[in-house]
């Protein structure tokens, strides 16, 4: 499958983790991986690249974690917009 590109705000959940919801037009592509779970991915964020995964919120939606270490390299901060690339990894 084709890597994912896209451009979003980063927002924090009430326990204090922090991600970046992936849009519709890029979920889309990846809702029949969710029968297996979330799905396997390798993000990148500027010149940062981690393995993560899309996980699901639940609407048909996914959204990405954006790790300490990621958001302290690139300067991440809670209402940042970013723009994140991904593609599938294997498990």
């Amino acid at each position: 499958m084709k890597s994912e590109s896209f451009t979003g705000k980063v927002e924090v959940f009430p326990d204090g983790w922090v991600y970046i919801r992936v849009p519709t037009a890029n979920s889309n592509p990846y809702l029949e991986y969710r029968k297996i779970g979330n799905v396997p991915i390798i993000a990148k964020t500027g010149n940062s690249e981690w393995s993560t995964l899309l996980w699901a919120f639940g609407d048909g939606m996914f959204f990405i974690t954006l790790p300490a270490k990621i958001r302290t390299k690139q300067k991440i901060s809670a209402g940042d917009n970013i723009t994140v690339q991904f593609k599938l990894r294997n498990k």
